[in-house]
């Protein structure tokens, strides 16, 4: 996020500290109160990670079978 909007956001929580937002992980938007979509960088694991709800753990378990067969083939 640029340093102006990064600035806007701060003013307008310490303006109005309960304020909504509307936060788009797929897209990567941020939606101000007036309504303005700004975009904000997310790292691609990361992303992944929060969108399937796992840590980097659970991610890697999510390839345990993949693990497993592949430790039986070469066996």
């Amino acid at each position: 996020m640029d340093k102006g909007t990064h600035t806007r956001l701060l003013k307008i929580v310490e303006n109005t500290p309960r304020v909504e937002l509307k936060v788009d992980l797929v897209a990567q938007t941020l939606t101000l109160p007036d309504g303005e979509a700004v975009s904000f960088p997310v790292d691609s694991f990361a992303k992944t990670c929060l969108l399937n709800g796992v840590d980097e753990l659970g991610y890697l378990l999510g390839f345990s079978d993949k693990i497993t067969a592949y430790e039986n083939m070469a066996c």
